[in-house]
């Protein structure tokens, strides 16, 4: 029901709201990835189809991990936090 709600609202937000509440979102997850010397920022949101790209910087661009990182953290989290968004990838 919760979700439902969140959802509706997300209808009415702007791609400027969306992408603020995207960046928030990131802020906080940075702080992880940092203390490995990695990093992450916005690459492009696509206010049409919800869709987030996620450059991923640092140390982590040759983590062997990342990957697994992503999936089951980042984007997970990123999922969790932001209900509008329908799919969450990444580049280097």
């Amino acid at each position: 029901m919760l979700y439902n709600f969140i959802w509706l609202l997300a209808v009415f937000m702007t791609k400027e709201e969306k992408i603020e509440k995207i960046k928030k979102v990131i802020k906080k997850l940075r702080v992880y990835l940092e203390d490995d010397g990695g990093d992450m920022e916005l690459s492009s949101f696509s206010s049409k189809d919800n869709e987030l790209i996620i450059r991923i910087k640092g140390a982590c661009v040759n983590c062997p991990y990342i990957e697994q990182t992503f999936d089951k953290n980042i984007k997970e989290l990123l999922l969790l936090e932001i209900p509008f968004l329908k799919k969450v990838t990444f580049i280097y």
